[in-house]
């Protein structure tokens, strides 16, 4: 199966180069993304994941429902997403964590 991300998202992916890379450099997608991309998913694991991920702290409410305005889905698809991370958040006590004070870009401002 192809994941299926928000627009943009090769803008957000974070690359990764330090002494531990071996002069390589990672590219990581931005876990706003991936969240998204599990959601979209829907299976058990993709669910417990994105659960860990909300307790961590690591992703924002306001972010993700911003960024699944730009996800290629139906509307229906876009519901059920938008119905999972409202009962994720609400099932979670999120550690306040740097996701959560990330600004939205412009783009996603015009969303909200």
């Amino acid at each position: 199966m192809t994941a299926i991300l928000p627009a943009a998202w090769e803008q957000r992916v974070i690359r990764l180069s330090n002494p531990n890379t071996g002069g390589a450099t990672g590219l990581c997608i931005d876990a706003h993304d991936l969240v998204l991309s599990k959601y979209a998913a829907g299976s058990e694991w993709d669910q417990e994941f994105n659960r860990a991920v909300i307790r961590h702290g690591l992703v924002s409410r306001r972010r993700l429902s911003a960024l699944l305005r730009t996800m290629p889905v139906d509307v229906e698809m876009k519901g059920i997403i938008a119905t999972r991370i409202k009962a994720d958040f609400a099932a979670t006590t999120p550690r306040r964590s740097a996701a959560a004070r990330i600004p939205l870009n412009d783009s996603e401002r015009q969303l909200e």
